[in-house]
């Protein structure tokens, strides 16, 4: 792994030590858990920069107009995704 991924990542989760990496597309993805129903993955390019986060989101953190649209649905999985600038 680049060590600009090893040096930036314990700053940004520095309490994350159980760290699964996967090389994505010439990518490097760490993927982990917060608690058992909270995943991240975030994803950093071979320099180290980080490209985009994958954040789970709980149906109970939603604005009540989101979790109306989701009546009669169901949802597996509900994802906030953010570039590497914060923007969703």
């Amino acid at each position: 792994m680049p060590d600009g991924i090893q040096s930036t990542f314990p700053t940004t989760y520095p309490d994350m030590s159980n760290v699964q990496w996967v090389m994505e597309n010439g990518n490097y993805r760490g993927l982990f858990t917060h608690s058992p129903e909270r995943r991240t993955s975030v994803t950093y390019d071979k320099n180290g920069n980080l490209m985009e986060t994958h954040m789970d989101i709980l149906i109970s953190d939603l604005p009540t107009a989101a979790v109306d649209s989701f009546k009669g649905k169901k949802a597996s999985r509900i994802v906030r995704v953010v570039d590497a600038k914060g923007t969703p």
